[in-house]
């Protein structure tokens, strides 16, 4: 994969944010990625999605959940269906720990707080550049840095100190979006990708975006693991 940190390569950014005191303070910031960075803003939702239709070949997107127009995760839904090879990254003034992490499970790039240093902003950028997913240390702890925001009722299995996650049913419709519930639901009947895609209308990318979030989500690695799971949820 190309290394989007390098000097020499353009950089095209979407900033998603209404905020004209801290646009123009990161747009600031951004210019310094590298020589040459182009920074496209969007005040709503509504004018962002205008410009990814006349133009989605943005190295980054940058988005707040607090748009005037939408709420912040329906907004991450639309674009990963979307756009589902664009990097997105959320920056928001909400630091809740809980919501950062469904975030991260929604399908995002890497959260950075609004309240976070400027180089640390920087070095969050390029590691989500270069491919990784940047996460604050406010949303990581010893038990939930691998687990889904929420997943707190871990109880030993033999009285030790080892754990095992219990989900319910009310728990996943936290966790994922009404779409990826209906591909879950598709998916216990049967349906490949390409069928799944085929009956909801989307690209086969868009649906293999929904499902790695499924795995993530329930804890699995393929989907014959996921189909199971889904029928101990009654899904």
């Amino acid at each position: 994969m190309t290394n989007l940190t390098r000097a020499a390569i353009p950089l095209n950014i979407l900033l998603i944010d209404d905020h004209p005191l801290f646009v123009d303070a990161l747009s600031h910031m951004l210019s310094t990625l590298r020589e040459h960075v182009t920074i496209e803003v969007a005040v709503d939702f509504t004018s962002a999605l205008k410009t990814l239709e006349e133009n989605a070949s943005y190295g980054l997107v940058l988005l707040d959940l607090g748009l005037p127009d939408i709420e912040g995760f329906p907004a991450i839904e639309i674009i990963r269906e979307r756009y589902p090879q664009l990097t997105v990254t959320v920056v928001s003034a909400n630091e809740d720990p809980d919501l950062i992490k469904k975030a991260i499970f929604a399908g995002v790039q890497g959260y950075i707080p609004k309240s976070t240093r400027s180089k640390v902003i920087i070095s969050a950028i390029n590691l989500v550049l270069s491919g990784g997913v940047y996460i604050p240390k406010i949303a990581l702890t010893p038990l939930d840095i691998n687990q889904p925001p929420k997943d707190r009722h871990a109880t030993s299995s033999t009285g030790s100190s080892s754990t095992r996650t219990r989900f319910n049913n009310s728990d996943i419709e936290d966790l994922l979006t009404d779409r990826q519930i209906t591909i879950l639901s598709n998916l216990v009947e049967g349906l490949s990708n390409k069928q799944i895609a085929r009956k909801l209308d989307i690209a086969d990318g868009t649906v293999r975006v929904h499902m790695s979030t499924i795995y993530r989500v329930l804890g699995v690695e393929n989907r014959t693991q996921a189909v199971v799971k889904a029928g101990k949820l009654g899904i």
